[in-house]
């Protein structure tokens, strides 16, 4: 009953947030939380990048190392934000929620997402992939997605991992990266659509 009351709870959250502040994957609204009081900022930044890789699959162990058999690098603006989740909020479902409106736009496409032991170590995701040792939580809880969308200026990357410590302590990792260039981009979308 206290679950269900929660979920009930977190979606007039959620809606009344976003029908204030749709979120529209076109700006940088994918990584501002800002208008949602269970949310607290831990870890803001913003800078350029150069051969930033995004992983297009589970992180995995080959030959002694963890990393992507498939990812991409790209050049750009990265806009990074890293959230507490708190008051018995589920960042799991927080990030479902921002996936689903942004996946709903027709100019965003979904390029990878996993969930729980699917996604690989957690503690590779948070001290590898991000660089971030608050975000190592249990590998059956984590949810990761990365999407793209293609704009004839500015296209982006929008990606997002959600950790699960405790109940009480659950983080939100945010990312939009604007490329300076996109080819590859639009060439893996393009294979991507053409495979059955």
């Amino acid at each position: 009953m206290l679950s269900s009351h929660r979920s009930i709870l977190l979606w007039i959250a959620i809606c009344a947030v976003f029908s204030v502040r749709s979120v529209q994957a076109t700006d940088s609204v994918w990584t501002d939380l800002s208008a949602f009081p269970h949310a607290e900022l831990t870890l803001e930044s913003t800078q350029s990048v150069q051969d930033y890789e995004v992983g297009l699959e589970a992180l995995q162990k080959r030959l002694g190392e963890w990393g992507f058999r498939e990812s991409l690098r790209v050049s750009g603006e990265l806009e990074r934000k890293t959230y507490a989740i708190i008051d018995g909020f589920d960042a799991r479902e927080i990030l479902n929620d921002r996936v689903l409106i942004a996946s709903q736009q027709s100019d965003v496409t979904t390029l990878f997402q996993c969930t729980g032991r699917d996604c690989g170590r957690a503690v590779q995701w948070a001290n590898l992939v991000f660089g971030y040792r608050l975000l190592y939580g249990q590998e059956n809880e984590q949810r990761y997605w990365i999407g793209a969308q293609l704009r004839e200026e500015s296209s982006r990357i929008f990606l997002g991992y959600s950790a699960f410590r405790t109940a009480s302590r659950q983080y939100l990792h945010l990312e939009t990266i604007t490329l300076s260039d996109d080819e590859l981009l639009r060439e893996i979308i393009e294979r991507d659509s053409l495979e059955p």
